[in-house]
């Protein structure tokens, strides 16, 4: 006996859409077009600012944050690659990049996997306990993270810039450009920076860098940056609600042909 041919029609209509559901990698928390942007200031020391970046010390006025985001074909890593240019002769002190603190996100090859770190000259320093610190907690009343938004804090990776050597200035960290691979999928989230100098004023003070929207989950996406979570890859849970995930162009197509298959059923009828 044949079956149904509507039915048959429906079902493999159903299927479809459920491959294309459950294999699309592009059930990232953070849509495509996020994957590579550019958050930035302008001259208002101070104030939070429309660039997406929020900054203390005169300095870091110019200052860029870029970030690129892709897949590696064939794993199920993903890349992040992340550039800061702070336009200046001042350089970095210290990078704090958000990670997930639920499930806790590790330093093995699963979640931080093949990182390189390289200065405004394209030299790269060697990856050892004294460049890297935490996952841990970094709160704004450590001394070390001036200008951090007040009652807040960040679960994050910690990058030392290594000392200058004497009167030889091995790096410059006027530009630096860190990278690594993690299957944990990109998702919203923060970013500090320090500067290793005050600003030469009376009295002195501290240069720092953060994204507009640090501490605040329900601020607009504009003003945070993407960074690595426990998605489907690291084995976390759902994203916040102010987070919309973003289904892939397959996958819009073919819910877009149900309603018309159903039509076409009802039709026959």
């Amino acid at each position: 006996m044949l079956a149904n041919p509507r039915r048959m029609y429906s079902l493999i209509l159903i299927s479809m859409v459920a491959l294309v559901l459950c294999a699309a990698p592009a059930f990232a928390w953070v849509p495509i077009s996020g994957w590579e942007q550019t958050r930035s200031v302008v001259y208002d020391p101070g104030q939070e600012l429309p660039g997406g970046l929020s900054y203390q010390g005169e300095p870091w006025s110019g200052a860029k944050l870029s970030w690129l985001v892709t897949q590696t074909s064939g794993t199920d890593y993903w890349n992040y690659r992340y550039t800061l240019d702070i336009g200046e002769v001042h350089g970095v002190s210290h990078v704090i990049t958000e990670v997930t603190q639920f499930p806790e996100f590790e330093i093995t090859d699963r979640d931080f996997y093949q990182q390189h770190l390289w200065d405004a000259n394209g030299n790269e320093v060697v990856w050892d306990g004294t460049v890297l610190e935490g996952p841990k907690e970094h709160e704004w009343s450590d001394s070390s993270n001036p200008g951090m938004p007040e009652n807040t804090s960040v679960w994050g990776i910690k990058f030392d810039m290594p000392e200058y050597d004497g009167n030889d200035d091995k790096y410059t960290w006027t530009t630096l450009t860190w990278e690594f691979k993690s299957v944990r999928e990109p998702m919203w989230g923060d970013f500090y920076a320090k500067d290793g100098k005050d600003e030469n004023t009376v009295p002195k003070i501290p240069i720092a860098l953060w994204n507009t929207g640090f501490g605040d989950p329900g601020a607009d996406t504009s003003t945070k940056i993407v960074r690595p979570d426990g998605g489907p890859g690291g084995g976390g849970g759902p994203p916040p609600d102010w987070v919309t995930p973003e289904l892939p162009p397959g996958a819009l197509l073919l819910l877009g042909l149900v309603p018309i298959g159903i039509a076409r059923l009802r039709r026959r009828k």
